[in-house]
């Protein structure tokens, strides 16, 4: 998708980069400190990546969406989120996923499952509460 954002809305394009980066620096420093560091070093360096990974998915999934929807179709959206499944190892697909469905409103929640097959639409349902 950024690709298309950067020209089709740079600000978005530009704010989700900076974002991505900077995922990607704490996933990086904690995958190289988990051998090595202390395990209150790991304690605290898990839950500041989760609290940013969530308050990254919150804040595409609620402020920036309707800035995207307006200049990514409906067509490209199904495209890029089947390329994002494809690319996911199997493992991780209903957490990531999961963690998704818990940032949007519900009403969102529910038009996407319903698209799904009824027991993968059940189990996350249960997942997100």
């Amino acid at each position: 998708m950024l690709p298309l954002l950067e020209t089709r809305a740079p600000d978005v394009f530009d704010r989700m980069r900076r974002a991505h980066a900077e995922i990607d620096a704490m996933i990086d420093a904690f995958s190289t400190a988990i051998d090595d560091a202390p395990s209150s070093a790991l304690y605290t360096a898990a839950c500041q990546l989760t609290a940013s990974y969530l308050e990254h998915t919150r804040v595409e999934e609620l402020e920036l969406e309707h800035r995207i929807r307006a200049v990514v179709s409906d067509a490209e959206l199904r495209a890029i989120g089947a390329a994002s499944v494809t690319r996911t190892p199997e493992d991780q697909r209903a957490m990531m996923t999961a963690f998704v469905l818990a940032a949007i409103p519900r009403v969102q929640v529910e038009a996407h499952l319903a698209k799904l097959p009824r027991e993968l639409a059940s189990s996350l349902r249960a997942r997100v509460g």
